[in-house]
């Protein structure tokens, strides 16, 4: 950022020489501050590596010189300033009584103006380069100042205002003859005109070209300078960057082969004949030449066998069934356990182990059975385990079709009692414990046998009828029901 301040006085001065009125000098106005900055880039290059393409950079609006400057308290702020570089700023302060400006749109004249366009060049470590470059501005004469003998110049200045590279300078109209950018005089009746010059084919008077990419290249700015009745509402410069092609890295090819490859398995333990064999496989196959496939056989040395001890090992001798055993005597033999009976150890067998809880259920028909007629059945129930059972033991008896439970009676204790739904009887006792071979008190169950038109003809003239009994640790199924079959005659 800098300014340029204009005191009051100069500004009387100069205007009131050129019969102007400025509309902005009011009492207590002491000076006009000058902003400026880059000018705006609505594209720019990438701050690392090189990608071709069009690059534009913007200075000023493209607003047909509208709305130049705007007051802030005392002091003139100009809308659209323009960026000299500080170098170009010293060539411009040194045109006397001319006064530098910069910014856009301004409707002054005899005022320089100066721009500078940075950093248009690509990163010159990557190899790219501008190869084309495109300048377009639009500007417009200040009447009654005399115009016709203004210049545009395109320069490379160094920080110290000197020229460092080549420059290119057209009067902008023909004056005393001279050609300039325009084939006639930059006075009125003309006002506007929009320039585009192609920066590498710029045209001399003599009818020669200048080209300045090789200097925009290599200084990666350019300087726009106009003097000094002329403003300017933009200017555009368009600049095409190329990179260099990326580098071919050659790829090394395999060498050619020269034999083929094998690949072979261990070779084989010895054998007794004294051969050991392998397997070999092509793996790589060479066309060009023809390796012979190794040998998959070979003499060897069988190994030294010793002596083969073929002798079974000595069967122990062992005490049977009913021999002393103990300290300094022969061990039992399998399946015995040595014993202590009268007074000395034996080899006997071990006892039979001791059976758990099992409750055995019989049933017996007790008497005939007629049609119409009533009938009997008993029911004895043994503990035939090892271990007492306790009540409640349960019974049930599933009366077969044409049967009615009656009753039931228990001529030795009152420790039963019976229930009937349906064909099925239930009955529970619950009395004292029944040690191992003891039996529970009989049972017997009365019942009806229906007439003979009453019988179910399905069952003929015999039926059978069973009861099991039901204990919680019976560990022995097999015997818990017991069954018995009555032939039912006339009565």
């Amino acid at each position: 950022m800098f300014g340029v301040q204009l005191m009051q006085a100069d500004f009387i001065a100069y205007f009131h020489s050129k019969k102007f009125i400025l509309a902005f000098l009011i009492a207590g106005v002491s000076a006009i501050s000058i902003a400026a900055y880059i000018g705006i880039r609505t594209t720019s290059p990438p701050s690392l590596g090189c990608q071709a393409g069009w690059y534009e950079f913007m200075a000023g609006v493209d607003d047909n010189f509208a709305d130049p400057y705007y007051m802030e308290g005392n002091s003139v702020i100009f809308n659209e300033p323009a960026g000299p570089s500080p170098g170009l700023q010293i060539l411009l302060s040194q045109y006397g009584n001319y006064y530098s400006y910069h910014a856009f749109d301004l409707p002054f004249g005899n005022m320089v103006f100066g721009h500078t366009f940075e950093g248009i060049a690509p990163d010159p470590t990557q190899g790219g380069a501008i190869e084309e470059a495109f300048l377009e501005f639009r500007i417009r004469l200040i009447p009654s100042v005399g115009s016709n003998n203004d210049t545009i110049s395109l320069r490379f200045t160094g920080p110290s205002g000197n020229l460092v590279a080549g420059e290119w300078t057209r009067y902008i109209g023909t004056h005393d003859g001279t050609p300039g950018i325009l084939n006639v005089s930059w006075q009125p009746p003309l006002s506007s005109q929009l320039i585009q010059l192609n920066l590498g084919s710029l045209p001399n008077v003599d009818g020669s070209t200048t080209d300045l990419i090789t200097d925009l290249n290599a200084q990666g700015f350019l300087d726009l300078y106009i003097q000094d009745d002329t403003s300017i509402d933009y200017a555009l410069l368009r600049v095409r960057h190329s990179c260099p092609q990326p580098i071919r890295v050659p790829v090394e090819l395999e060498p050619a082969c020269t034999n083929d490859i094998w690949e072979c398995t261990a070779w084989s333990p010895c054998s007794a004949a004294g051969e050991q064999t392998r397997v070999c496989t092509l793996s790589a196959d060479c066309p060009s030449v023809e390796t012979p496939k190794p040998a998959e056989a070979q003499s060897c040395t069988p190994p030294i066998l010793g002596p083969v001890d073929d002798r079974k090992p000595a069967v122990p001798v062992c005490a049977q069934s009913g021999q002393s055993c103990g300290a300094g005597l022969s061990a039992c033999c399998e399946g015995l356990t040595c014993t202590p009976s009268q007074g000395a150890l034996w080899c006997l067998p071990p006892p039979p182990p001791q059976k758990p809880t099992d409750l055995k259920a019989e049933k017996f028909s007790g008497g005939a059975f007629h049609y119409g007629g009533q009938g009997s059945f008993n029911i004895v129930v043994e503990n035939v385990g090892t271990e007492i059972a306790a009540s409640p033991i349960t019974i049930t008896d599933e009366l077969p079709p044409g049967l009615t439970y009656l009753s039931f009676s228990d001529p030795y204790s009152s420790d039963w009692s019976c229930t009937a739904s349906g064909q099925k009887v239930t009955c529970v006792y619950n009395g004292p414990d029944i040690s191992p071979g003891g039996f529970l008190p009989a049972l017997t169950i009365n019942v009806r046998i229906a007439t003979i038109d009453m019988f179910p003809a399905a069952t003929g003239d015999q039926v059978e009828n069973c009861a099991i009994v039901e204990y919680p640790n019976d560990t022995n199924s097999g015997n818990n029901q017991g069954c018995v079959t009555a032939i039912i005659t006339p009565n």
